[in-house]
């Protein structure tokens, strides 16, 4: 798994959105996943890639090999409480343990 992350600052955000964009390429897609800064112990899956299209994760996403390597990675960042957006719930779902 390829592993980026970009930094994004207010003047691209917006002022109090600073946060980091991780992104995790593996099975010919990219996880992506952000974290504010003013909350460092967290992160959320916000979607993934294919091909450049940006697309909804699945439960099929949430529940692969591809996702569980992006989420130990996060934790060992110290990214603590993860979640994931979710389309079927309408918001945001804790990543079991």
């Amino acid at each position: 798994m390829r592993f980026k992350v970009h930094h994004i600052d207010e003047e691209l955000a917006g002022p109090g959105y600073r946060h980091d964009l991780f992104e995790f390429e593996a099975g010919g897609f990219l996880l992506v996943a952000r974290s504010y800064l003013s909350s460092p112990g967290e992160a959320h899956f916000l979607r993934k890639e294919i091909g450049g299209e940006l697309l909804p994760l699945e439960m099929r996403d949430v529940e692969s090999d591809s996702f569980r390597e992006a989420v130990s990675h996060l934790r060992a960042l110290g990214k603590i409480e993860l979640t994931y957006l979710s389309p079927e719930v309408g918001g945001y779902v804790a990543v079991a343990e």
